[in-house]
């Protein structure tokens, strides 16, 4: 299918379940993972890049900042990347920055705890169907949609049983996901992860 291996730059922004979702990244035979520290970004090109996002701590605005404060102007460079997944942290800069979707505080923060989606959407085309699927959560904040946003008519949303925006995909460009695929909480980690390798191939 591809005469050579696909290149993902994963950005790391120091967060601690980084080496498990590496470690995930590592068995795939069509990729060639690129791990870069967000201090860094600014040194690479992300034009035409297929780019992973992972999780971190803090705020998004916090690392949007940094990134102004850098000369990095975050929106702009993910405007040129080729293909973009985002996880956790990643998945509220991606939709955030893109979409100037409003990052709120959770009224149901949840750290190291499995929620259950309230319908399959987009993951339906991955997993089976079933009512024993669970996705492990590590947030305090979460991503809004309100009813105007151009997001909600474009893409397939997952929620979690507290109306909590959990995963959305965009325009064959985007993969976010707000629970953390790479987690023994989430049952279905292998056919995500899966997912996400034909997604940038």
């Amino acid at each position: 299918m591809w005469g050579h291996a696909v290149r993902i730059i994963f950005v790391d922004f120091e967060d601690s379940f980084t080496n498990n979702i590496i470690s995930y990244l590592s068995h795939w035979k069509s990729c060639e993972i690129e791990v870069i520290n967000f201090r860094d970004l600014k040194r690479h090109d992300l034009v035409n890049q297929n780019i992973i996002l992972g999780p971190g701590p803090g705020h998004p605005s916090e690392y949007i900042d940094f990134f102004k404060q850098n000369n990095l102007e975050l929106k702009a460079n993910l405007k040129k990347a080729r293909r973009i997944v985002g996880i956790c942290l990643g998945h509220q800069l991606v939709l955030s920055s893109l979409y100037q979707c409003t990052i709120n505080r959770s009224k149901y923060p949840i750290h190291g705890r499995t929620v259950k989606p309230k319908d399959l959407g987009l993951l339906s085309g991955i997993v089976e169907e079933t009512n024993d699927i669970n996705l492990q959560r590590y947030n305090s904040l979460y991503v809004e949609v309100n009813s105007e946003n151009s997001l909600l008519k474009q893409t397939k949303l997952i929620f979690d049983n507290n109306n909590e925006l959990l995963m959305a995909y965009e325009d064959e460009r985007i993969f976010t996901m707000q629970f953390h695929p790479e987690s023994v909480g989430t049952s279905c980690s292998e056919s995500i992860f899966q997912a996400i390798e034909r997604f940038f191939v």
